[in-house]
This record gives structure tokens, C-alpha cells and sequence, in this order.
């Protein structure tokens, strides 16, 4: 966050000075947002079309995410630097508004929007401290005629892992009405590291759907389930046993294929990809949830609540894109608002939401790459008019453990702390004593 605030100052001054800021120009961003939850729940495409590398966490980590059409036999690759025979579909558009990023694709008179939807609505603490993402596609013919389309979407066991020799499990919970899959270590180190250049690799991650959304999935190897699409089989392979083992042997996927035999209309087809990471940060040896855990949510009920809003989440979360960026051109132009839309989702995207045992907001910042220290005062200070702005109450969260820090007899000096801890464990300041 300091670097992204010496970034925005920096970006700003260049386009005064070249005389851009009166023009209505969206600006190139050196990273595209695809899921922005907290510092752990993070991916971002660092390419001008997201099939010529893999999405990675913030971190550079590579945090594989792949995707394929097949129009009419023909396949094109949308997401993921894997099977480069492949030819990459045309990408029209690229639009990233404060809670989704938008890609549209254009190839053989069939337009696809890949929509990745993240529920960052301040004002719904809830929905807010869920690692959550929505992947959509709307599927639309542009020519009048009908097209055979299969769509093919995986996630690797990447995401669950820091480093990639880590083992992995996989398991098919059952919740009623929800196709559901589920991976996470198998050693479970919950709240055994920090620092800055580090992944998760605890709790588990979740791919869900409405069960009446037809699909086939499978967990298994990534290239036996890519091969198979781009093949042309008739499924996917059987789900693989070999576990536990390390997410680079064979790279284990969780693999969703959607079809149509004969598609002369447009439609919609979505996935839930969210992350239950049990403990969130440990404050003072305290461990604490995820906020939405501390008000009675189980995980089930989070999944099932995931899917069963989406319509009306998404909903809400065009509704909140529209207003903050209309606020936002009012207030500056369209230059001000193309700096301020990113500037939102990285820096909400840098701090993790937990619960005290009362269920009280703490809303902990994590310095990234910089020492990876938590609740940071001079990254609370720039943060506080964004939090100001959007909700209040995020403030005090971001506040709540430093005061309580500061004000306890661990704290022995007349000044304010520089830190509470290094993320995740914010039991006192790294720097001199405390």
C-alpha cells in the first residue's frame, strides 16, 4: 500500500503535466483485478489479454485459473498460458469497475463476457470479510446462426498452497441443490507463518454451482482434464484418488465443463469460487474468524447463501460500481476515476476483515512488500479517506486493534506503535520492543 500510494501520486502529477487529465482516456493498468478478497484471496492478470499468461497472486506466485471455449469444433483459449497450440480468442474489451472486471471476446459470430465479480460492498461487513468471487460468462451469438459451444473452466491446487511441493487433498462436500468441490493442504498450518511474500495454505478453497446449472466437473490432473476438452471427449476423466499429494505432481484441478448443442440465444452460465480460511489473523494470541463467522454464519450456509443471491449480489454490486464512479467523475473527470477505481480494490483488497470473540469488526492492513507488517499506522493514515467515504465503521474496525494495542501495558512508550505484528499474527509491534 505505501508503494501504491507513492504510484497514484506519481501517475497523477505525469498526466497534469501532459496536459491528459481534461481527455476522456481509460487508462492501461500494469495488473488486472480478477479476485480481490484480502491479501491471500488475491489474483490479478498481469497480461493485456488473460490467455497469454497465468493469472497470479499479488505476489507473482503463478495461481493457475484456465479457461477454453469450443465453437463449432474449434477451440480458443481465454484465461491461462497453458496449451499455447491453442490460438488465443479475440479480446475486445477490457472494462474493471470498483467490484467486477469485465472481459468481452469476440470469435466465430459467438461473444463471450468473462465477468469476475468480487462483493466488496463496504457497507455489508458480511459480504465484505467472505472470500468470494463470482466467475460469469454470458454467451451471446452475433451472427443469427446457431453454435455448438463447450466451455471449459479449472482451478489449480495453487491456490491452496505457499509453496508448490506442499500436499494437497480434494473431497466433494454434499449440500443440498449445490454441486460442490472442495481442496486444502493436508497438513493445515493454520496461522503458522508470517511475512510479506507469502500464500495461504490453510483452510480450503470451494468451487460451487447451482446443481440445476447442468455441467460435468471433475478433480484430477490438469493435463488430463484440459486434454480432454480440447479433445473433444465426451466428459472428463473420473475424479483422481491419488492423494494426498504435492500441488506440482501433475497439478490437480478443479475442472467445470458447460454445453450447448445448439446455442441461438444468449445466456448465462457462473461459478462461485470462495475460500474458507477458518482463522483469519491471531491478535494479542488470540485467534480470530472471518467477520461473517463471528455473526453465526457456518460455512455451508455461506456456500448456499453464495449461490442462492447471486442474482441479487450482482445486482447490488452493478448498482455500487454505477454510483461510485459517477461520484467519482463528478468529482474529478474520467482520468480521476480511471486512477481511483483500481486504487479502491487494491486497497480494500490489502486488509483482511475478522470478528473479536463479541463478534466487533477489526479490519487488519498488511503492508505488501514492505516488510509485510500489520496494522501499519502510516498505511492506516492514507487509507482513512477511501474508509471515511465508503463506510465509517471500516475506520473504527482499522483502528479498533491499534487502539487497544496502544492503550494495553504492552505498550510502554508516549508515542503511537508503528505496527501491531507481522501478518497474520498481529501480537506486537516488530520494531523496537512491544
Amino acid at each position: 500500500m505505501k508503494i501504491l500510494k507513492k504510484t497514484i501520486l506519481l501517475l497523477t502529477l505525469s498526466l497534469i503535466l501532459s496536459g491528459l487529465w481534461a481527455q476522456n482516456t481509460t487508462l492501461r493498468l500494469p495488473s488486472v483485478p480478477l479476485v480481490t478478497s484480502n491479501p491471500y484471496f488475491s489474483i490479478w492478470s498481469n497480461s493485456d489479454h488473460p490467455g497469454t499468461d497465468w493469472p497470479r497472486h499479488w505476489t507473482g506466485t503463478v495461481q493457475a485459473l484456465a479457461c477454453f471455449a469450443r465453437i463449432d469444433g474449434k477451440n480458443y483459449r481465454l484465461l491461462g498460458a497453458t496449451h499455447s497450440e491453442v490460438p488465443v480468442m479475440d479480446l475486445k474489451s477490457t472494462a474493471v469497475f470498483p467490484t467486477r472486471t469485465i472481459y468481452t471476446f469476440e470469435q466465430e459470430g459467438l461473444k463471450i463476457i468473462l465477468t469476475f465479480t468480487n462483493p466488496m460492498l463496504p457497507d455489508d461487513l458480511v459480504l465484505l470479510s467472505q472470500a468470494l468471487a463470482y466467475i460469469s460468462w454470458n454467451l451471446e451469438p452475433v451472427d443469427g446462426k446457431s453454435h455448438e459451444v463447450d466451455l471449459y473452466f479449472d482451478v489449480s491446487a495453487e491456490l491452496v498452497v505457499n509453496s508448490f511441493d506442499q500436499e494437497v487433498f480434494w473431497s466433494r462436500p454434499q449440500i443440498n441443490g449445490i454441486s460442490l468441490m472442495q481442496m486444502g493442504t493436508a497438513e493445515q498450518e493454520i496461522l503458522k507463518k508470517k511475512g510479506d511474500d507469502l500464500r495461504i495454505d490453510w483452510g480450503h478453497l470451494y468451487i460451487a454451482r447451482p446443481a440445476e446449472q447442468k455441467a460435468t466437473d471433475a478433480i484430477c490432473g490438469a493435463n488430463s482434464a484440459r486434454r480432454a476438452f480440447l479433445e473433444g471427449q465426451s466428459s472428463l476423466p473420473d475424479d483422481d484418488l491419488r492423494m494426498p499429494r504435492s500441488a506440482s505432481d501433475n497439478w490437480p484441478v478443479m475442472a467445470t465443463v458447460f454445453s450447448f448443442d445448439s446455442l441461438n440465444s444468449s445466456v448465462e452460465r457462473w461459478l462461485v469460487m470462495a475460500y474458507d480460511d477458518i482463522f483469519r489473523v491471531e491478535f494479542l494470541n488470540r485467534k480470530l474468524q472471518p467477520y461473517w463467522k463471528t455473526q453465526g454464519i457456518q460455512t455451508d450456509q455461506m456456500l448456499r447463501d453464495a449461490v442462492m443471491n447471486y442474482d441479487i449480489i450482482a445486482t447490488r454490486c452493478a448498482d455500487f460500481d454505477q454510483k461510485l464512479m459517477m461520484e467519482l467523475k463528478n468529482a474529478g473527470g474520467q482520468i480521476y476515476c480511471d486512477i481511483a477505481v483500481p486504487a479502491f480494490r487494491q486497497s480494500l483488497a490489502a486488509c483482511g476483515l475478522a470478528g473479536d470473540l463479541d463478534g466487533t469488526p477489526m479490519y487488519f492492513p498488511k503492508e505488501n512488500f514492505s516488510n509485510g507488517c500489520i496494522s501499519t499506522v502510516d498505511v492506516i493514515y492514507p487509507a482513512c479517506p477511501v474508509l471515511l467515504y465508503c463506510n465509517p465503521e471500516l475506520l473504527r474496525a482499522e483502528l479498533e486493534p491499534l487502539m487497544i494495542y496502544s492503550s494495553s501495558k504492552r505498550w510502554k512508550f508516549p508515542f503511537a506503535p508503528h505496527d501491531i505484528g507481522t501478518y497474520t499474527l498481529a501480537n506486537g509491534q516488530i520494531y523496537g520492543g512491544g
